[in-house]
């Protein structure tokens, strides 16, 4: 599934686009679908998170990021990794794309 589809929920995005697609008339032009259009309204997910573009949920999680430190030289060397703590709008998004943080 790709990854666009999969945080359909947290982005202002028709989910059902496909289906969308498929049921609508080819020449006539496209209008968005009533979910879509809600969406758009209340710029709120059901869970209560705000809603993105793909463009910008993917700037969001740009922002989560690793720091590896390195003390010592050679053999004796102990490297220390810490990552950022994700934002609930990070959280939601890598539940969606069931991956782990």
């Amino acid at each position: 599934m790709a990854s666009e589809a999969r945080v359909g929920p947290a982005a202002i995005a028709d989910e059902h686009l496909t289906e969308h697609r498929a049921d609508r008339d080819p020449v006539v032009q496209a209008e968005p679908a009533a979910e879509v259009c809600r969406k758009k309204a209340i710029r709120r997910s059901e869970e209560g998170y705000p809603l993105n573009s793909f463009r910008t949920l993917l700037a969001a999680l740009a922002t989560q990021c690793r720091t590896t430190c390195q003390f010592g030289d050679g053999d004796s060397a102990i490297p220390i990794s810490k990552t950022t703590d994700p934002s609930t709008l990070q959280n939601e998004a890598f539940r969606l794309l069931q991956q782990e943080l």
